[in-house]
C-alpha cells in the first residue's frame, strides 16, 4: 500500500507513482493519456523539479465526480 495521506491533509501532495496506485495500480502511459482527454476533466499535476504532484483532495475530488 502506497504511503497515502491522511484525509485530513487536503493539501498533501502526492507522487505520480502515489496517484497511479491509488487509481488502481495504472500505468504511466495511462496516466498520461488521461492527462491528454479533455473530456475526462483529470487534475493537472503541479511541476517541481520536472516532477509530476497532484493534491490529494483535487484527486480524491475526481474519483468521486467519476462516482456520480
Amino acid at each position: 500500500m502506497p504511503n497515502v495521506p491522511s484525509p485530513a491533509s487536503e493539501t498533501a501532495l502526492v507522487s505520480a507513482r502515489t496517484v497511479r496506485a491509488e487509481l488502481g495500480d495504472i500505468s504511466d502511459m495511462t496516466l498520461w493519456r488521461w492527462l491528454h482527454r479533455p473530456d475526462l476533466n483529470f487534475p493537472q499535476p503541479i511541476l517541481i523539479a520536472r516532477r509530476r504532484y497532484w493534491r490529494w483532495a483535487d484527486i480524491e475530488a475526481w474519483k468521486q465526480s467519476m462516482i456520480d
